[in-house]
């Protein structure tokens, strides 16, 4: 990623985050997915930047970002990306998300609306991630979800733990396809795992207990 330009700003709360920039054209925000980085879309960015402005950032804690000790909501995460748009003067860009991206790209039209945004992508999100207590595997299957209460906290936990790489490998494995390349895999491991495993854990507890 060193031949794409990057760029901080300051959110209002204070917290500097990082970005990528690259092409011209009607701006194109990328926006990554839980425990990764804006270096997620290396492979995209180049391609895009032909036709369009890219900016992808690093979400507060992630990558390049300032690993702050607050703010770890999807709600203040699109706010982020809201000061973002407004620091950079981006005029109705399009918004790009990725798995949790997509979520904060939901919050963003929540509160913000969609006015001044283009069109939106929104790549990998499952349609539920935890099931409800009492579905059965039929049920969790037809609403899209992905674990059980339970095992959402087992994964916590391990976060958290000595089996956090582990844990890590196999949330991974269970969202790629077995056409992915090992040496892509390992990258996107090791991507995954410069996330502090705090915040990591943080966000995706927030993301599901409301």
């Amino acid at each position: 990623m060193d031949e794409f330009q990057r760029k901080t700003f300051k959110t209002s709360d204070g917290a500097e985050l990082s970005y990528i920039s690259a092409g011209r054209g009607k701006p194109l925000v990328l926006i990554h997915g839980w425990s990764q980085s804006a270096e997620q879309f290396k492979y995209q960015i180049p391609a895009f930047a032909e036709r369009y402005h890219v900016v992808a950032v690093d979400l507060r804690g992630y990558g390049e970002s300032e690993k702050v000790t607050y703010g770890y909501r999807i709600s203040r995460l699109s706010k982020d990306i809201q000061e973002l748009i407004e620091v950079l003067q981006l005029e109705k860009p399009h918004l790009l998300g990725h798995s949790m991206g997509c979520a904060v790209i939901w919050s963003y039209i929540d509160l913000f609306g969609s006015d001044e945004i283009e069109r939106l992508v929104l790549v990998d999100q499952s349609p539920l991630y935890t099931s409800r207590p009492y579905w059965n595997a039929q049920e969790m299957e037809e609403a899209g979800a992905i674990v059980t209460s339970e095992q959402l906290n087992e994964v916590l936990h391990a976060l958290l733990g000595c089996q956090a790489e582990d844990i890590t490998r196999k949330t991974l494995a269970s969202m790629v396809t077995n056409a992915m390349s090992k040496e892509q895999f390992e990258w996107m491991v090791q991507c995954n795992l410069r996330c502090p495993r705090a915040i990591a854990s943080t966000l995706l507890y927030n993301q599901f207990h409301i």
